[in-house]
């Protein structure tokens, strides 16, 4: 039981200091960028057996035991049981950015944001968040 309280309080703690979310997630994870509204079947090599999109993410939002916190255009994630996490893709403009993780021990993450508007230099509005598991 105690395990699920820690995990909240490391995203929570994640999303408050938002400036992790150019170099990567609070895990260290950094992004790679596929092109268009991609879901986990456009990720190579990626193994899983659910997906949940979130088409219009809200902090707060829940489905499938992931739950999520949306700060602006920046998302952290995490689950309560077993569900182990293998990539979260994060839709902004029109490409999205991947985040893959190992197959051992990722219940959460913060950080995450969208690609990055060329124009602008800071992340596109966020779209979707699809994560696989």
């Amino acid at each position: 039981m105690h395990k699920p309280i820690v995990r909240l309080a490391a995203v929570a703690a994640v999303l408050v200091a938002a400036g992790v979310a150019a170099a990567g997630t609070f895990r260290g994870v950094s992004p790679i960028l596929l092109a268009g509204n991609a879901t986990c079947r456009d990720v190579p090599g990626l193994s899983y057996s659910t997906q949940i999109r979130f088409s219009a993410p809200v902090n707060g939002s829940s489905s499938g035991g992931v739950y999520l916190f949306v700060d602006g255009n920046t998302v952290g994630w995490y689950t309560l049981g077993d569900i182990l996490v293998k990539a979260v893709l994060v839709k902004g403009g029109v490409n999205t950015s991947v985040y893959r993780y190992p197959a051992f021990d990722d219940y959460s993450d913060g950080g995450l944001v969208p690609p990055t508007n060329p124009k602008t230099h800071a992340p596109y509005d966020l779209g979707n968040v699809t994560v696989c598991y």
